[in-house]
């Protein structure tokens, strides 16, 4: 049987060599601003996004998770209607259509987004939601698969997404 102070020695070597790989992984990982994943989502969505909070601080979250969330945010970007067209403006005869806005705040840990439809109320934005389970059920799964939580607001007009900013398998 091993001294108190072998097994010590042992387990401060695992840990030694525990620490050096993760900190291996944790150096490979690459980290990008949320404006990224909002440039991505605005292109797949086919509607433009702005970051609504302009701190001086731009969160990040790693390339891997951003790739994730960019399909599932632009279906329920979409499902949510909001790249309809809404009531016409008379001021606007171009009929620009109006981004979302993301605004990106960390605590610990977790990065959550919240994200609103840039449309001036009475543009269709307080209609109920238009997603129907089966075609939110695809989306919360693959937010589901990063560790992320989904809250969407009754009538369509917001949602807000939580994701830990390292995946969970660090």
């Amino acid at each position: 049987a091993l001294s108190d102070w072998d097994q010590l020695g042992q387990s401060l070597a695992k840990a030694t060599e525990l620490n050096a790989a993760l900190r291996r992984q944790a150096l490979q990982l690459h980290l990008v601003p949320v404006s990224l994943l909002i440039q991505r989502l605005a292109a797949e969505s086919g509607l433009p996004g702005e970051i609504e909070n302009d701190n001086g601080f731009e969160a990040e979250l790693t390339g891997e998770t951003a790739a994730k969330l960019v399909p599932p945010l632009a279906a329920l970007i979409k499902g949510l209607g909001w790249t309809q067209a809404g009531q016409p403006d008379p001021l606007d005869a171009v009929k620009t259509p109006k981004p979302f806005l993301v605004r990106a705040e960390r605590v610990g840990e977790f990065l959550t987004l919240k994200v609103k439809r840039g449309n001036a109320p009475g543009s269709g934005a307080n209609r109920e939601n238009q997603l129907v389970p089966d075609e939110l059920s695809p989306i919360e799964a693959a937010i589901a698969e990063v560790q992320g939580r989904l809250k969407l607001d009754p009538t369509g007009g917001w949602f807000c997404l939580t994701v830990p900013v390292l995946p969970a398998t660090i």
